[in-house]
């Protein structure tokens, strides 16, 4: 409250006290600025006169530190139509004295459910804006998945944090996507970052925001990605490579569920739930000295581990199933099955790359395919390929199940021009053709087609400057 009266302040204190409410207060301008560069209350209610001060230019300061933030105004009953261009100034409401305590609350209540509701508009937007995929069942039927099925449903209700542990490729963004399907917070966005991949310098202002004049080239005020997961799951992946320093500020987030913008002076509350995966062993980064410990206990208030693809091979069917389906839709082909010759050639396979890997192999093979995938279509990398009772033999780049004298039983000799090429030369008009065929499909969305190819952003932009498309 910024008022001038210290009498009325201390009524209205006590009012709302015994209601379960806090009051600042300020008897000024000068003091009302102090407060709002140290913390963000959740309502404002302004006295348009401040004994020789007028409120007005004050609710043009409060409104440029922060537009959402609801300013009730407060005059008498003769300068309502004053209350009224401040309404046009970015005012929520006004009041006029003298008034009852209980409309008064009233009025700060339905201001504040408006403030937030403009907030979670803004970020469902950005979620649609987003476009992000549908979680889909993109784990398999096997026993060790579904252990882990049940783990999320016992955890997604709660507003715990999540540690998700498993190796590259295993589907861990996706797991967390499931918790947020389940979870009280379905209605708000899920926001994802990649700890990963975001260089150090711009760690920090994507995650927490900047203001304007923050840094060189800071020409305006930017969000940071806790707040736009208002109300919603935020998903921190490979959190094991957050430097020190950003570590200590997730500790401080974490522990007063509050962010600072680089360059700002004022704390803003955030409402988000916290997941957390890493390909590395956390616990082992503690003990290491390269990961803090009481962030790991802050973040680990329960953990799930998604076991390898190599682990749980009986999965391998119903995953090969889906993505036949999903690549036929990205790539408008028809392929209606995969024989038992190729799902045998993959579940040899050891699957460095986990259900990623297994994704772009499937998506490679309904490429080559028509109705059905055959060994030929499968491309797999060579070092990690596993011989299962024939031996698994690569033509330029194809493999084919070879008999177990050596013999190819779908032809009688390689062709001659793929046997001249290198694995590398081989797969380059493959790959040309899936990112051109895939960046036609999403109408050039470079964010979407990444991850439809199961790739890093940055790398689509090579290949694509790389294959002049």
């Amino acid at each position: 409250m910024i008022d001038d009266e210290p009498d009325m302040r201390a009524a209205l204190r006590l009012f709302l006290k015994a209601k379960g409410h806090e009051l600042l207060e300020a008897g000024n301008g000068g003091e009302a600025l102090d407060i709002l560069k140290k913390q963000r209350p959740d309502g404002v209610l302004l006295d348009l006169f401040l004994g020789k001060e007028s409120g007005m230019p004050l609710l043009s300061q409060i409104k440029k530190i922060d537009s959402t933030l609801p300013v009730i105004v407060v005059t008498g009953y003769s300068d309502v139509p004053t209350a009224v261009e401040a309404m046009k100034l970015g005012a929520a409401d006004y009041i006029a004295k003298p008034f009852k305590n209980e409309h008064l609350l009233l009025i700060l209540q339905k201001a504040v459910k408006m403030s937030e509701l403009v907030m979670e508009v803004k970020a469902l937007r950005r979620q649609v804006k987003q476009k992000t995929q549908p979680v889909g069942m993109v784990f398999g039927p096997g026993p060790a998945i579904e252990a882990v099925i049940k783990q999320v449903h016992i955890v997604a209700p709660t507003d715990l944090s999540v540690i998700i542990q498993g190796p590259s490729g295993s589907g861990k963004e996706v797991l967390a996507r499931l918790i947020h399907k389940f979870s009280r917070r379905v209605s708000g966005p899920f926001i994802a970052v990649d700890c990963g991949t975001l260089p150090e310098a711009l760690v920090e202002s994507e995650l927490f925001g900047f203001e304007k004049g923050a840094f060189t080239g800071a020409d305006r005020k930017k969000l940071g990605q806790f707040e736009m997961a208002f109300k919603g799951t935020f998903f921190l992946d490979e959190v094991g490579n957050l430097s020190p320093n950003v570590q200590a500020k997730l500790l401080r987030v974490l522990q007063e569920r509050k962010i600072r913008h680089l360059g700002g002076k004022t704390d803003i509350q955030v409402n988000v739930r916290i997941l957390a995966a890493s390909n590395k062993n956390l616990a082992g980064l503690v003990e290491k000295k390269e990961f803090r410990e009481d962030l790991y206990h802050r973040l680990n208030q329960f953990s799930i581990t998604l076991p390898p693809l190599s682990q749980r091979r009986e999965d391998i069917a119903a995953l090969a199933a889906q993505f036949i389906r999903e690549a036929n839709r990205a790539l408008h082909k028809k392929v209606q099955s995969i024989s038992q010759a190729a799902l045998t050639l993959l579940e040899s396979y050891s699957w460095p790359g986990n259900i990623r890997e297994l994704r772009n192999v499937i998506f490679r093979a309904v490429l080559l395919a028509e109705k059905s995938i055959e060994p030929e279509h499968i491309q797999l990398d060579s070092s990690s390929a596993k011989q299962s009772g024939g031996s698994a033999g690569l033509l330029g780049g194809n493999i084919v199940m070879a008999d177990k004298d050596g013999s190819d039983p779908h032809s009688g000799a390689p062709d001659s021009s793929l046997s001249r090429q290198t694995l590398k030369e081989a797969v380059v008009p493959l790959e040309k053709e899936m990112i051109r065929k895939t960046l036609a499909e999403t109408g050039g969305n470079k964010v979407r087609t990444a991850k439809l190819l199961g790739i890093d952003r940055k790398a689509l932009y090579y290949k694509i400057k790389k294959h002049g498309l």
